[in-house]
């Protein structure tokens, strides 16, 4: 062969025109891998800004091939060693940058490829071939705090099943529904959630179908220091899974270890009932309406109350679960399973601004309450005030309130801090959007988007911290509709409040 054109395209050169060939081919490729190299690092050092944005700095050092202190002590790069005589350039490449340098190692394996290989089309194409993606498993974020390194966790648990036919309901005792929370320490919780699920499929549950007319988790240490008699930690109802309890940066609940919880689940499966407008039935059942044969403790004095579907509801004479709201006649008596499916936020080994959580209710710390129907005046108001005995500040306060609810207002001295307001759901039996119930409660402070005021609202020794509950009672409510409006029972007007001492850690709050 005389290395003529022809001759050096044929589909196997002979070895006097290969060394040309080849090396003219590694040439090519190796342009190409170094301008996809480029591209390739550009994306990862974007994506790697976008990742520590998020998650905070890497947990470990990156692999020993990319420390210049490991190249030095191993005589450079693992390329330079295997194929030193190849490249009598890489001498001059060894200070330069990191992306620079791994083109560098695309250069020395293109050559390295295309010289011992026999076939030169084959070598192009593998050369051509796109680096492989390397997956990185994003680690939880890390902050370093007064105490060391803390870690931010997040777990989902489940109740135990409650089973429940049409009509029945389920008012659970904490001391006998024990749930599961983190264990092996003392932690902080930042953030709460939770909603009611399906029991075999864990699929969001309508309220139409399982209504929630409330869920709070207490524990065994915890005292309410706003009203006395309502020790809820946690608790919201029918708007639960719309609106998390969050607590802003810096701040957490403390739980001490071998710190018990319970939790008081009150449920009522509302399918199949009598009655010829069924969303009154509805709503008389939802809202603990007397019925006759509700059981011994339900009666006309004690209609709208928990004595109606409460925890009355297994003391009859018989024994037996005796606060079913009535069915209609070939309903199916088959039970159902449903879960308490919460989400926790939680931090361990940080050092953060404790707060303490306290429920102001009105009227007057009653656990719940009645308004009545009237047309002339539509919109009733039940108020709480207390007086503050120290210096606080309120980082964090959100709202529960019942179907007919209009607004909880914050009053300091007189002067309107913030308020909470409800939405109302428009579907017709979507989970999360249901028609004609309360399906969320904006924030009063906080840092969602809807919150009224992102605080912390600052209270000091002798101000009067105010709650009033709005309710509409007139007959005609379009937000609620078709369910019906009007006398209202057995409603709360609940202010969920995490407080902490002014003062007491700024540093570390920030």
């Amino acid at each position: 062969c005389d290395c003529t054109p022809r001759c050096c395209c044929a589909p196997r050169p002979t070895p006097r025109c290969a060394g040309p060939r080849v090396r003219l081919v590694a040439r090519r490729a190796s342009h190409r891998i170094a301008s996809r190299g480029r591209q390739v690092a550009r994306r990862q050092r974007a994506e790697q800004k976008k990742k520590l944005g998020a998650l905070g700095p890497p947990l470990s050092r990156p692999p020993w091939r990319y420390r210049p202190s490991a190249r030095r002590r191993l005589g450079g790069s693992p390329w330079r060693r295997a194929n030193a005589p190849v490249d009598r350039a890489q001498r001059r490449r060894r200070g330069r940058p990191r992306a620079q340098r791994a083109n560098t190692r695309l250069h020395l394996a293109a050559w390295a490829m295309a010289r011992r290989a026999a076939w030169a089309p084959a070598a192009a194409l593998l050369l051509l071939s796109p680096p492989a993606a390397v997956a990185r498993v994003a680690a939880p974020r890390r902050v370093v705090g007064a105490s060391g390194r803390c870690q931010q966790l997040q777990d989902t648990y489940y109740s135990e099943e409650m089973r429940l036919a049409p009509g029945e309901m389920v008012f659970t005792k904490p001391e006998t529904t024990p749930v599961t929370m983190p264990q092996g320490g003392e932690y902080y919780i930042t953030g709460f959630e939770g909603e009611i699920v399906d029991g075999e499929t864990l699929q969001s549950t309508p309220l139409t179908e399982i209504y929630d007319h409330h869920w709070i988790l207490l524990n065994n240490v915890h005292k309410n220091r706003l009203c006395k008699g309502i020790e809820y930690v946690f608790g919201v109802g029918a708007e639960s899974r719309n609106t998390p309890f969050d607590l802003p940066a810096g701040y957490g609940y403390p739980v001490a270890e071998g710190t018990e919880w319970g939790a008081n689940i009150h449920l009522l499966r509302t399918e199949g009932l009598e009655g010829e407008d069924p969303y009154l039935a509805v709503k008389h059942c939802n809202e603990c309406f007397y019925a006759p044969g509700k059981g011994d403790a339900c009666n006309r004095q004690s209609n709208g109350t928990f004595q109606c579907c409460g925890d009355s509801c297994a003391t009859g004479k018989t024994g037996k679960q005796s606060c079913k709201c009535p069915t209609a006649k070939g309903v199916s008596t088959e039970r159902k399973g449903y879960k308490l499916k919460y989400t926790l936020n939680y931090t361990t080994g940080c050092d953060l601004e404790p707060v303490d959580i306290g429920v102001l209710a009105a009227p007057d710390c009653a656990a719940f309450y009645h308004v009545q129907r009237n047309n002339a005046e539509p919109v009733t108001v039940a108020s709480a005030e207390l007086s503050i005995d120290g210096a606080y500040d309120v980082v964090a306060a959100t709202g529960h309130q019942h179907v007919g609810a209009v607004n909880l207002s914050v009053s300091v001295n007189g002067r309107l801090v913030c308020a909470s307001y409800p939405t109302y759901g428009n579907q017709k039996g979507v989970a999360g959007d249901e028609l004609g119930y309360l399906t969320h409660m904006s924030q009063c402070i906080g840092t969602a988007a809807d919150a009224y005021t992102e605080g912390p609202l600052q209270l000091s020794k002798g101000d009067k911290l105010r709650v009033d509950g709005y309710y509409f009672v007139g007959d005609n409510d379009e937000r609620i509709a078709p369910s019906k409006g009007g006398t209202h029972l057995n409603v709360m007007s609940y202010l969920y409040a995490a407080f902490a001492a002014r003062g007491s850690s700024e540093a570390r709050a920030q």
